[in-house]
């Protein structure tokens, strides 16, 4: 590789997706919980998301944090790719922990893929902004025909 590509690749910021990531699946959790308890649930059934949000977004920026640095118009497919992978290990350890210990149906996915929605939103979002950060700003204004 050339020296003024290398210099343009940046890496994806793990610390703050996995802070964020934690943050979204405990408080996801916390309100499945809530939800459960005003239908004459408990809260276990919402901190039964924990058991699969938790492995499956762990592992996902696991992944993202031990990749190579790249381009940053490059991470957007590799994150998509990541989230997608993330999001049917949640989903298959959901349907265990559903068949297995039988926690409100409605509560149960709606809080998984609350969780799951908003982290992949996250991570978008953070994809977006190194673009946006490593894109050098236009000055001007191209004018036709003069």
């Amino acid at each position: 590789m050339n020296t003024q590509s290398t210099a343009n690749e940046v890496r994806l910021p793990i610390a703050k997706l996995a802070s964020a990531a934690l943050l979204v699946c405990v408080l996801g959790a916390f309100a499945g919980g809530s939800i459960a308890t005003t239908q004459g649930g408990t809260m276990r059934d919402g901190m039964l998301t924990l058991v699969a949000t938790i492995p499956s977004v762990a592992l996902g920026l696991m992944v993202l944090g031990f990749l190579p640095a790249r381009i940053p118009g490059m991470w957007g497919v590799v994150v998509l790719g990541v989230s997608m992978a993330r999001s049917l290990m949640a989903l298959a350890i959901g349907v265990a922990v559903f068949l297995t210990m039988d926690p409100s149906k409605f509560v149960f996915f709606l809080s998984l893929l609350a969780v799951l929605l908003i982290v992949l939103v996250i991570e978008v979002a953070s994809v977006m902004f190194l673009v946006h950060e490593h894109t050098p700003a236009q000055t001007g204004v191209a004018a036709e025909g003069v």
